[in-house]
């Protein structure tokens, strides 16, 4: 299902442990004082984020989290998937634009209705630009779950997206500053992450999550800066 960012409404869920894998390929979730980190090591994209909250839960279809009771997914999307991407290569604001014009398209079709959408640049730092934008779910579907939040970022080849319901309890910006909150926490790096070193680090640190240096290691830095991919 690498097409489809699922409606959480349609999810059955089921509740199993948060754990650090130790091979350090793939993804590796490990605890920290807030919440988990996220570690990716695959797909030629090697990244981390912090995903605070203080119950955290995988669903049973992966890569779904319930965060505090809300559903969220975390996943990358090859831009070549949506887009042929000739030199010289797009701008990124282009590239996110390409991308909600693609899934949006492939989500009206799925709830048969004319989708409104609402999008929103957002600047994290003075190097990364992320693109939010969501739309309100059919009256039918709204019981649980009032719309869908998407916040999406450029990797290199890829999108990192992340995406969550807005409960129907919750103010109009709750998803949003959920999922800004998330992604400002990115770290990059141009080489496969050290998990052995990565989750030592947190270990010894209490908790704390180290800054990465270009080579995927904590770096004993806080104010290192993380070059942007």
């Amino acid at each position: 299902m690498n097409r489809l960012i699922k409606i959480f409404l349609l999810i059955l869920t089921s509740s199993i442990g948060v754990c650090a894998q130790s091979s350090g390929s793939g993804t590796t979730l490990i605890k920290t004082e807030a919440g988990i980190l996220w570690v990716h090591n695959e797909d030629d994209a090697y990244f981390m984020v912090e995903i605070k909250g203080a119950e955290i839960e995988p669903m049973r279809e992966y890569p779904f989290l319930r965060v505090d009771g809300r559903p969220m997914q975390l996943r990358l999307v090859p831009i070549e998937d949506f887009l042929n991407v000739k030199k010289p290569r797009p701008k990124d604001n282009a590239i996110l634009k390409a991308h909600q014009d693609w899934e949006a398209e492939h989500h009206s079709k799925l709830l048969n209705t004319k989708l409104t959408l609402h999008s929103e640049t957002i600047q994290l730092g003075t190097d990364r630009e992320a693109l939010f934008w969501d739309y309100e779910n059919p009256p039918q579907m709204r019981r649980d779950f009032a719309a869908q939040s998407f916040l999406v970022t450029a990797l290199s080849k890829h999108l990192l997206l992340l995406n969550s319901p807005r409960l129907s309890d919750e103010a109009p910006n709750a998803a949003r500053n959920f999922l800004v909150a998330t992604l400002s926490t990115l770290q990059v790096s141009s080489t496969p992450i050290n998990v052995n070193a990565l989750q030592e680090s947190i270990r010894s640190g209490g908790g704390k999550i180290p800054m990465l240096d270009q080579s995927g290691k904590s770096s004993s830095n806080p104010n290192r800066k993380q070059e942007r991919k």
